[in-house]
């Protein structure tokens, strides 16, 4: 498995947990504290459904940051970039972020 499928993977166990009200098992996919604002986004912009855009990387003076575009389906929001990285052996979710235009 490529660094992109284990971070896909990842991503789809976190909205699968978060729509099914299992926050208590959330935890090792996002930062401490997180875990409800999460899942309220998830909940929220997922309902109708997502797909999965283009996966990128790129590296800060931390390491390597792994991001995933995620295009929701009849949500408030055309869609948002997912960012994780390593911490302590697993790919944890470290920022969201709007899609913008490309011409804003």
């Amino acid at each position: 498995m490529t660094k992109a499928d284990v971070v896909k993977a990842r991503l789809i166990e976190l909205f699968n947990l978060c729509n099914a009200g299992r926050y208590s098992k959330v935890t090792s996919y996002v930062r401490p504290g997180a875990e409800e604002s999460t899942c309220s986004l998830v909940k929220r912009n997922t309902k109708k459904g997502y797909s999965f855009g283009k996966f990128m990387t790129q590296t800060d003076s931390y390491g390597e940051i792994l991001i995933w575009e995620v295009y929701y389906r009849d949500a408030d929001r055309r869609g948002e970039i997912w960012a994780f990285r390593l911490l302590n052996g697993k790919y944890v979710l470290i920022d969201i972020d709007p899609i913008r235009d490309p011409d804003k």
